[in-house]
């Protein structure tokens, strides 16, 4: 029996072959030990990645203070790109907002890894469900604001992310300040 189609095992992750395993969704996340088919494989997977790696390599999250080296345009060029200049005087005026209580975090750790972890989350719920399915085909900008509002900021509305419960505007200033620090784009790869 299947329970999972190839297609939506697929991690999406360049060299990983979906493979079929006689397992539920938890002992799939959750190997009972180390012996364990999946366990291995995970393992294997993984250190052929961190063999790949140039020595000296250091793993952690985005730092969200610096700008991404990905896309260096600027807020305006980018809303410009993808026809919602239009949007520009708001989007500047959020992201600015969100940068400095973001950046008031600085010395409280706790505080400073919530707006980290929130801003994850943003970039991830963005890229996944707006970005890639409907951006990068050019979807009509209503599909573009609703699967925002559906999938981006109402699962994250008033969500508390360790010891901080953010709003709606929280979200959209979040999703403006990753546009200006270069996380996120709103018009397909040319």
């Amino acid at each position: 029996m299947v329970v999972v189609s190839r297609d939506s095992a697929d991690p999406g992750v360049a060299g990983a072959t979906p493979v079929s395993v006689d397992k539920d969704h938890i002992n799939i996340c959750k190997p009972p030990n180390r012996d364990d088919i999946v366990f291995r494989g995970i393992r294997r997977h993984i250190k052929k990645v961190v063999d790949t790696c140039p020595a000296g390599q250091v793993f952690g999250i985005d730092s969200y203070t610096e700008p991404s080296d990905s896309d260096r345009r600027d807020l305006l060029q980018k809303l410009i790109d993808a026809g919602r200049e239009h949007e520009y005087n708001h989007a500047n005026n959020a992201q600015n907002r969100f940068a400095r209580r973001y950046f008031r975090t600085g010395l409280l750790v706790a505080a400073r890894e919530d707006h980290d972890n929130f801003l994850s989350e943003i970039e991830t719920r963005f890229v996944t469900h707006v970005f890639h399915p409907l951006i990068c085909f050019e979807a009509p900008d209503a599909e573009v604001r609703a699967a925002l509002q559906n999938h981006v900021i109402q699962p994250l509305t008033n969500k508390k992310i360790g010891g901080t419960k953010f709003d709606a505007s929280s979200v959209l200033n979040g999703l403006y300040y990753l546009t200006e620090q270069c996380h996120i784009r709103w018009d397909p790869p040319t």
